[in-house]
């Protein structure tokens, strides 16, 4: 995000290639280049960063660490975020908590999304199905005090989208806390 922020993602997709040393536009890539650079070597542990400072071009290290370290295709990985993504549950989290912990998974599990849909209605239907499974999959690890919202909100002929399941909750969740307190005193 800060590489592409400062706008030099392109010296990491070869949209800004190495000019010929002798055009004048060169030192102003060089500089640039050994910026991304830095940038990149820094964002790393230091016992990581120390195999990655020789190379000449960010775009030559950005491949190196891609090649090295990423998960695109790694199917133990979409297992293992699947399984914690089961394992979940709000427990003692307040549901804000419990909520973006799944959020996180989901996220990351998207990551992984390569569907090439044939129609615009598959890609829709498939997005429907998938944030009705986020949504049962939510409210299935709540705390059993909030079952009642569960209900009520299953018992919807249309479910409403995942972001205002989560905030139904929350204010429920609220509400209860409040109405304990109320009796208390």
């Amino acid at each position: 995000m800060y590489i592409r922020g400062r706008g030099k993602i392109g010296y990491l997709t070869c949209e800004r290639s190495q000019p010929s040393v002798t055009d004048p536009q060169y030192n102003m890539w060089d500089t640039e280049n050994f910026m991304v650079m830095t940038w990149m070597v820094n964002s790393m542990e230091d016992d990581i960063s120390s195999n990655y400072m020789y190379y000449t071009t960010a775009k030559e290290l950005w491949d190196r660490v891609k090649e090295m370290y990423s998960n695109l295709g790694n199917k133990s990985q979409i297992y293992e975020l699947t399984i914690n993504a089961r394992e979940i549950q709000q427990g003692s989290d307040n549901v804000t908590k419990y909520f973006h912990t799944l959020k996180q998974v989901w996220q990351d599990l998207n990551y992984f999304n390569n569907y090439k849909w044939n129609s615009a209605t598959n890609a829709k239907h498939h997005q429907q199905t998938v944030e009705e499974g986020k949504i049962f999959q939510f409210l299935a690890r709540l705390n059993v005090e909030l079952d009642e919202v569960c209900e009520r909100i299953i018992g919807r002929a249309i479910l409403l989208p995942i972001g205002e399941v989560f905030a139904e909750v929350r204010r429920k969740k609220t509400r209860r806390a409040v109405m304990m307190e109320k009796g208390k005193t």
